[in-house]
Order: C-alpha cells, then structure tokens, then sequence
C-alpha cells in the first residue's frame, strides 16, 4: 500500500511540473514581440538614383540577402527614401548605399531616423549624421550644410556607415 501512494505521489508530481513548464513556455513565447524597423533618409537627390541599405549581423559580416534597395526620383526638394526592414530580423548596423548614379555629384543630408515597432531609436526631427561616418574616401561630408560630395571612382558606392554608438542603439533596442 505504501508503494502505491509513493507511486501515486511521484506520479502527480511529474504531471504537475510538466503542465507548469508548458505553461511557462507558453507566456515566455506570447511576450515575444518581433522588431519592425523601418530607416528614413530625408535628402536631396537632384537625379534620379537607387540606393541601398547593407544590414550587417553581429559579428560584422554583411547579411547580402537582407539587403533593402529604393529607387528614387530625382528632385530639386527634399524627399523621405524609406527602407524598410525585413520583420524580425536580427542585426547590429547599417550602411547606406547612398548612389549608384554616377551621375550624381553631390547629396544633401537633411536627415536619418530609425524607428523600431514605431518608436524612434535615433532621430524623428531630422537627426544629422553623428551616429556615421562616411565609407573611405567615395564621400567627402560637409556637415555644416548637409551637403555632401559623392565620389564614384571605386568598387564600392560612397556610402555612410553607423559607428559604434548606433550598433549599441540597435543592439540595445532588440533585446
């Protein structure tokens, strides 16, 4: 009789902690909430263009399938390129690809904010470049006006790439 309510004691015990742990499970997977970023260029970009947004892992290595590209149309006046990220993904930094025209000589920054489910992580009143700096010497920057010289004489376009500072806000912002 003994064995009977120890066996019995034991086996509900081990129902009960697995239930509990299904449980667990369950609230741990319903508090998850997926990063929705979206980045807005605000510029001025006097002939037509495309441009891309190169997303890099954690490690530094560039995600080449998340890559985001835009078209834009050329434009005396400042217009919003927006570059919207793939729901969920997991990254550290970015790098714009500011031009493949090589036609276009020059680029006015008005600005560059980053939104993650919404809520702006940098910028959101037309944040300046501080948290760049620009890809070699393809991107030479005035920061005084915005107003930045394009350079396309190397492999890759002229480009500008967050630095530490923003890979921590990203990074920061996904956990």
């Amino acid at each position: 009789m003994m064995k009977k309510i120890v066996l019995l004691s034991l086996i509900s015990l081990v129902i009960v902690s697995c239930g509990k742990e299904k449980k667990e499970d369950v609230e741990k997977t319903e508090k998850t909430v997926k990063s929705d970023f979206v980045v807005y260029l605000d510029a001025v970009y006097e002939k037509n263009d495309s441009t891309y947004l190169n997303i890099y892992d954690r490690h530094g290595k560039d995600m080449l399938d998340s890559r985001v590209y835009v078209n834009v149309k050329g434009s005396p006046t400042v217009q919003r390129v927006v570059y919207k990220i793939p729901t969920g993904l997991e990254f550290s930094n970015i790098c714009f690809s500011l031009s493949t025209n090589k036609e276009q000589k020059t680029l006015q920054i008005k600005g560059i904010s980053i939104l993650n489910n919404g809520e702006a992580i940098i910028g959101g009143n037309g944040e300046k470049t501080d948290r760049f700096f620009a890809n070699g010497d393809q991107l030479v920057m005035n920061l005084k006006t915005g107003i930045h010289e394009l350079k396309h004489d190397k492999t890759y376009c002229p480009g500008l790439a967050g630095n530490e500072m923003l890979k921590a806000i990203i990074e920061s912002s996904q956990e």
